[in-house]
């Protein structure tokens, strides 16, 4: 089998050469190279020159007679002497390689553009286990899951201290007594509710991040492709970065500055930013979160809203008025979403760097094919003038070229294809024939 894999791809390569039959029993000189040659036609290599020599006894210099490889001894002698022949052997076979090589091209190009849809669908599979994260956060959120335990215990004692919901129902003649209770220093309950609300919101997303990672991890598990890049990474994949916890306190940190911010920049006259001083930033803050976090229509909360979203409304309308209490929870909403979006993101970006280093080139299928087609097109440019140069002598060489002169386009009329497979009489046996040494009946 394996010679003729040899053959095979000559052939494909369109290479030229012979065939060699040897030590074939002289019983057998009859049928086996008609058989073999038979065999040959039909793989394509009927044209290919064939020389069976018999077996038989070598002299004392281990050389075989030379009767058995006269044939092939001739056939190399004109081969080596004929130019032309020798030209035509030299250019049908780099053409040949040329084209074979050309030739794979598509295949190349489709296992190419194979590797790059199964690494952008592992892409895919890890950001939408991501984004998935993102939409438990969001769920969780809207569900009251912040809104239990220490958080709601926290904001419970900050509504009921000091009786300021009375002092918020019966107006603000009291307000002033809060500001100057908050420049004298004296401790006020919102810090301890804005601590559990942050911590509530930290733990929430790491979990989420945590929880993403061993779902993409998994989902990369289940494929070969997937278990290629996870072996080829030195990151624990199921696993959030070692920073993730840091980075998510620093997010929440930069959210709370730009709630902050969003407040003051609302509170533009005096007597707002003396409600909002009065209250204390802290206060608001929480509020402002507790309504933007607060139960949507699809939600299982919404049906029977909290005492907890109710007194945040009521103290915030009281400060800002309905529409900027809605304007204030609408932003908040959308800084939050910036800043969880930015964390996921943080984490996926392992993934995508784990297939990054596969160094994968999405322009390579386009430019194999571009360069093939370049290829094919000068080859059909140069093959007429490769031919002309090996079976032409200079002389008549130069008569083709005074014909191109006069007449534009004559050498297109040349059959390059049939220049290249010209056998010339007396350098090469026939197609398919079988020479050598030994009984007549089809073997010379």
């Amino acid at each position: 089998a394996v010679p003729w894999e040899y053959l095979s791809r000559a052939v494909d390569r369109s290479a030229a050469g012979a065939v060699v039959l040897d030590r074939v029993p002289p019983a057998a000189m009859a049928d086996v190279p008609s058989h073999l040659a038979a065999m040959m036609t039909e793989r394509g290599l009927g044209n290919s020159p064939f020389f069976a020599v018999p077996e038989t006894m070598v002299d004392e210099q281990s050389m075989l007679p030379k009767a058995a490889v006269e044939p092939i001894r001739s056939w190399l002698a004109a081969l080596a002497a004929d130019q032309r022949t020798r030209g035509l052997v030299v250019m049908k076979t780099l053409d040949g390689a040329i084209s074979a090589l050309v030739s794979q091209a598509p295949r190349i190009t489709a296992s190419l553009n194979d590797q790059l849809a199964i690494v952008n669908q592992l892409r895919q599979d890890a950001a939408a286990q991501f984004i998935d994260a993102l939409t438990d956060v969001d769920r969780e959120i809207r569900d009251g899951v912040l809104l239990r335990n220490e958080v709601l215990t926290r904001w419970q004692e900050l509504v009921n201290s000091g009786d300021l919901m009375r002092q918020l129902e019966s107006g603000f003649s009291r307000w002033r007594d809060r500001v100057s209770n908050q420049i004298k220093g004296e401790p006020i309950e919102s810090d301890n509710a804005k601590q559990a609300l942050d911590t509530g919101l930290e733990a929430l997303l790491i979990q989420a991040g945590q929880q993403a990672c061993e779902r993409a991890e998994a989902a990369w598990q289940s494929q070969p492709a997937g278990r290629f890049v996870i072996e080829q990474t030195d990151l624990r994949l199921s696993q959030t970065s070692p920073g993730f916890p840091a980075a998510v306190v620093e997010a929440l940190r930069r959210w709370n500055d730009e709630l902050r911010q969003l407040v003051q920049a609302e509170g533009d006259s005096k007597k707002v930013q003396a409600r909002i001083a009065a209250l204390g930033m802290n206060a608001v803050v929480v509020s402002l979160i507790l309504i933007a976090f607060g139960p949507t229509a699809d939600s299982p909360a919404a049906a029977n809203p909290t005492g907890t979203t109710v007194a945040a409304w009521k103290i915030l309308t009281l400060v800002f008025g309905d529409d900027s209490v809605r304007r204030l929870a609408e932003r908040t909403n959308e800084l939050f979403s910036a800043c969880t979006q930015a964390l996921m993101s943080g984490e996926l970006g392992r993934f995508t760097n784990a297939v990054e280093r596969l160094r994968l080139d999405s322009e390579l299928p386009a430019t194999i094919t571009a360069i093939g087609q370049e290829v094919d097109r000068l080859r059909g440019e140069e093959l007429v003038t490769l031919s002309l140069q090996a079976v032409l002598t200079p002389a008549e060489q130069v008569a083709v070229h005074t014909v191109e002169g006069t007449r534009p386009g004559a050498a297109e009329s040349v059959n390059s294809a049939e220049l290249a497979t010209t056998t010339v009489t007396g350098t090469a046996p026939p197609p398919a024939s079988v020479v050598g040494a030994g009984p007549p009946g089809g073997v010379q």
